[in-house]
C-alpha cells in the first residue's frame, strides 16, 4: 500500500516537474539569445558610427 502511494506521488511529481524545467531552460535560452543579438547590434552600431 505504501509503495503504490509512493509511486503515485512520484509519477505525479514527474508529470508536474518537467514543464517547469523546460520553461525555465527555454527562458534562459531566449535570454541568452537576446543578449547575444543586442550585443551584436550594439557592436554593429558602434562600428558603423565610427
Amino acid at each position: 500500500m505504501l509503495y503504490s502511494w509512493d509511486s503515485v506521488l512520484w509519477i505525479k511529481s514527474l508529470t508536474l516537474i518537467p514543464p517547469y524545467i523546460v520553461l525555465n531552460h527555454y527562458g534562459q535560452t531566449v535570454q541568452f539569445l537576446l543578449n547575444l543579438t543586442t550585443e551584436h547590434s550594439i557592436k554593429k552600431a558602434r562600428s558603423s558610427s565610427w
